[in-house]
């Protein structure tokens, strides 16, 4: 799974979109843009090291194609279609103080090889498990090119360790969460986006961590960009 916790990394981290954020200073509301609050968390030697690093995963999926499982598979889907979306907006004049136009051709080449990365693999994996390729097809037929602006967490949202400790007695079940995804994907009597009771209490339920939280953050996810 953890191609998927990269891909997932990604849609939250690497996409980047100018926008306003409003920030108090002595008593003055400031608009900064989000460009320069990236450069608070890193600067351009870390970029290019992560770049380099994306750039080494994607090259093992290339040389390994016929052994990735959907996982890998929808990991590179995402890399593909996130770097994409950062080369257009970079076209678009977004990202200048970050990328320039080597990066940008970079990222172009890695996402055009995880695009084939992803087109190689498919033949196998419906060999493998034609199934759940077929329940979950669609996953890698949207475009995964999410591009949300910066948003300021709610702090009251936040979970406190009595949600959290309670959460360890919720039931969960990767098939059932497979199927709840394949829910908001297929069509079932002419529609599309249905979603059970039981599998809404699943996959929004609160408290849960880690292996469980991917799987929330994907069903979430899916919902926004279908």
């Amino acid at each position: 799974m953890d191609s998927l916790v990269l891909g997932l990394l990604l849609l939250i981290c690497v996409t980047c979109r100018s926008v306003s954020i409003k920030h108090e200073v002595g008593g003055r509301q400031h608009a900064l843009e989000k460009e320069n609050v990236i450069h608070r968390w890193g600067d351009s030697q870390l970029i290019s090291e992560v770049v380099a690093a994306l750039s080494k995963v994607v090259n093992y999926y290339e040389n390994n194609y016929s052994l990735l499982n959907f996982d890998g598979i929808f990991g590179a889907k995402i890399v593909e279609g996130q770097l994409n979306l950062l080369v257009a907006e970079f076209k678009k004049g977004f990202h200048r103080s970050t990328m320039d136009v080597i990066m940008a051709k970079e990222l172009q080449q890695i996402a055009s090889k995880a695009g084939r990365v992803v087109k190689l693999s498919i033949p196998f994996l419906h060999e493998k498990d034609a199934v759940y390729l077929r329940r979950l097809r669609h996953l890698l037929q949207l475009p995964w090119d999410i591009g949300h602006s910066h948003r300021i967490v709610d702090d009251s949202l936040i979970w406190d360790k009595n949600e959290i400790n309670n959460s360890r007695f919720q039931q969960f079940n990767e098939k059932e969460s497979d199927i709840c995804m394949s829910e908001i994907l297929e069509p079932l009597k002419g529609k599309v986006c249905q979603m059970s009771e039981k599998c809404i209490r699943m996959m929004t339920g609160s408290g849960l961590e880690k292996y469980v939280l991917v799987h929330q953050l994907l069903y979430t996810l899916i919902v926004d960009m279908d």
